[in-house]
Formats: structure tokens, C-alpha cells, sequence
């Protein structure tokens, strides 16, 4: 055997037994539940009357999630990974969903006033709509667009323009925020307060998953 094939030999025994190695003692790919970086909060957040539920009462666990109706990713949340989350765990009467407004501009709190003007069933279909529809009146001209969104659920010129000037709508609204932002530290959108838990962005679904599963088995 010549010299050049020894060698060749002997550089794929070496890399063989590097890749052996490297597998014994590499870490593994972490697991969805390692992954999940949630913080604790001092104290779990209290469901008031005016909040606008989804699911049973008695559900053991509540979500409270924290949204502006301008933000892409709280879009993404409501139209690719909520679906899952009601028809695994909402549904079944597992959780309970509470949304709470936390505008992050001018238009995403008109928008909130929009929504605040319909009873519930009307609020979570508005909301939906204006997730799906938010490039239209993330506009210069944001009022008009949610005017014409407006009417698509019944509500005139007259009563649009009667709901973005509620001012205690508008209280409420930016209390919301206030309370989100001093006691659960709320800094961005959408994030999620899971009893104790706090879990920021929209992700996936198999996360969610990870820290509603060990909520339910405490």
C-alpha cells in the first residue's frame, strides 16, 4: 500500500474518531421546555369584570395577554398561534384568555376605542379584523381607515367619532398600560402573564405548550 493511501487512510480514522468525540460530549439540541425562558412575577394578575375573557371561569389557568393592535408580531400571535392554543387548551376548558390593551402608539389606541365600542362577541371579531387588516390603517391617515373598517361591523360616522372621543374608554385603556407597565414590568408587545409567569413575545406554539402543561401540573 502506498504512502499517499496510508495517510488518506489515516486522516479519515482521525476525523471519524473527532466526530465520535464531538458527538459523546457536545451538548444536545435543547429541549422546548430548556428553551423556555419565562421570569417570574411577585404575584399572579386578577381577573377584573371589564375584562374581556375567553374560555371558562373555572379554567385552572388564565392567561392575561398584553397587546397593541399595531404590533406585527401580536398579528401573528392572534392569526397563526392562538387557533392552536383555544382548540388544545380554551376549548377544553383548560385556560382562560384575558386580553388587555397595551397600545405602543396613537393609531393601535384608536384602534382599542374601535374595539371597546362593540359588546364582546363584536370586540374579539373587530379585533381579529383589524389584526388581519392592519396594514390598511396603519396609514398616515389612520382615523379614515378605521372609519371604513367601522362600518364593515355597523357603526356610522357619527358613532365612530363618539367612541375615539370616550374619554373614559381612553382612561381605561391607558391605565391598562400604566398597571401592565408598573407592577408586571411590561415593556413590549404582545407578553404574557401565564398565573406567576411572564413570557415575552409571539412564540411558538410548543412553548406555550411547555409552561400551560407545567402550570396544569402544579
Amino acid at each position: 500500500m502506498s504512502k499517499k493511501i496510508l495517510i488518506a487512510l489515516a486522516a479519515v480514522v482521525v476525523v471519524v474518531i473527532a466526530g465520535l468525540v464531538a458527538w459523546q460530549f457536545w451538548p444536545a439540541k435543547p429541549t422546548v421546555a430548556e428553551t423556555v425562558d419565562t421570569t417570574t412575577v411577585p404575584e399572579a394578575p386578577q381577573v377584573r369584570p371589564d375584562d374581556i375573557v375567553m374560555g371558562d371561569a373555572k379554567a385552572p389557568v388564565t392567561i392575561v395577554e398584553y397587546y397593541s393592535l399595531s404590533c406585527p408580531h401580536c398579528a401573528h400571535f392572534h392569526e397563526e398561534i392562538l387557533p392552536q392554543i383555544k382548540s388544545a387548551y380554551i376549548d377544553t376548558g383548560k385556560v382562560r384568555l384575558v386580553l388587555r390593551d397595551f397600545p405602543l402608539n396613537r393609531p393601535a389606541l384608536q384602534a382599542s376605542l374601535l374595539t371597546h365600542c362593540l359588546p364582546q362577541d363584536g370586540f374579539l371579531s373587530m379585533t381579529d379584523l383589524l389584526f388581519k387588516q392592519q396594514s390598511t390603517w396603519l396609514v398616515d391617515d389612520s382615523v379614515t381607515a378605521l372609519a371604513n373598517i367601522a362600518k364593515t361591523a355597523g357603526i356610522d360616522q357619527a358613532k365612530f367619532e363618539q367612541c375615539l372621543n370616550d374619554k373614559a374608554s381612553q382612561e381605561k385603556i391607558i391605565n391598562s398600560r400604566k398597571e401592565a407597565e408598573d407592577k408586571f414590568k411590561v415593556n413590549s408587545t404582545p407578553t404574557f402573564l401565564i398565573k406567576d409567569q411572564k413570557l415575552e413575545g409571539a412564540r411558538p406554539f410548543e412553548v406555550f405548550k411547555a409552561v400551560i402543561d407545567a402550570q396544569l401540573a402544579k
